[in-house]
């Protein structure tokens, strides 16, 4: 039994969580699940100065504000540089730092340090084009449900369509 904080990728919130905080609960452990800063519940703040810093603090405040210690922290893609900043800043508090299928940052890069420089370059195309030189929207191509089933490997049609109507643009800071 422990405690789990749960830390959604880029175009989430909390809940991208929503199946697997039950089958934590019914295990024992206690799961949280923060909405970074501009994204999911709290997309309403989203504001051009927001980066991977603010979404650090966001996580490293749960941590603080909830007491919790021994955590078992994990990212999953975007998100591992989360908490890999997250790691640095509260170590006292972690007992482990699982990077489910995310980007793994050495210090001092982001993720857009550890994209294909052309996916890198398309990416600050769409900013720039679409997201008003500030934040990163739902992209295409490829089509956001080839996305979702492909890539991420979610084939229920049910839940293909509640993840598509959830996912929504992200700070580009939370890259950089």
């Amino acid at each position: 039994m422990g405690t789990f904080v749960l830390v959604h990728p880029a175009w989430h919130g909390a809940w991208f969580w929503k199946k697997v905080t039950p089958l934590l609960r019914a295990s024992g452990n206690v799961p949280f699940t923060p909405t970074l800063t501009g994204l999911g519940e709290r997309s309403h703040l989203a504001r051009p100065e927001i980066g991977l810093d603010v979404h650090v603090t966001d996580v490293v405040n749960v941590l603080t504000y909830e007491d919790l210690h021994d955590v078992v922290l994990v990212g999953h893609s975007s998100s591992g540089v989360v908490i890999t900043g997250v790691a640095d800043r509260a170590p006292e508090r972690i007992a482990q730092v699982v990077y489910l299928d995310a980007f793994l940052p050495e210090d001092g890069q982001g993720v857009f340090d550890l994209v294909a420089p052309e996916r890198r370059e398309a990416l600050e195309g769409l900013v720039r084009a679409e997201g008003h030189g500030w934040m990163l929207p739902r992209f295409a191509p490829p089509p956001w449900e080839t996305i979702v089933r492909d890539m991420w490997g979610v084939t229920d049609s049910d839940d293909v369509r509640w993840m598509l109507e959830r996912l929504g643009p992200t700070p580009v800071g939370h890259f950089k």
